[in-house]
């Protein structure tokens, strides 16, 4: 499992769904330590390859504890792909 900062920003999330998302649209769904249910848009970076990633702006700072991450692609007629979960971690600083 990834480890991040609280006090860090601006980094990047990369998935890989393996399979080819051209034309498709992405998202980055997750749950946070605190139980947020939620979403950030995704960059299709390889779509033969179906690589997404999203970039955490500066002073954007995530809440410490395990988050819960996984790819949501919507293709262009509609169907629904979703990613298996990962996880990361955010620990507080000096910890």
């Amino acid at each position: 499992m990834a480890n991040i900062k609280d006090t860090q920003d601006e980094f990047i999330i990369e998935l890989t769904t393996g399979i080819k998302i051209t034309d498709s649209t992405a998202v980055i769904k997750y749950i946070s330590p605190s139980a947020v249910d939620s979403q950030w848009s995704a960059t299709i970076t390889n779509d033969a390859k179906g690589i997404i990633n999203y970039i955490n702006p500066i002073g954007n700072f995530l809440v410490a504890g395990t988050w819960k991450i996984w790819a949501h692609i919507t293709r262009p007629n509609g169907k629904v792909i979703i990613g298996d979960v990962t996880k990361f971690s955010v620990k507080k600083e000096g910890i």
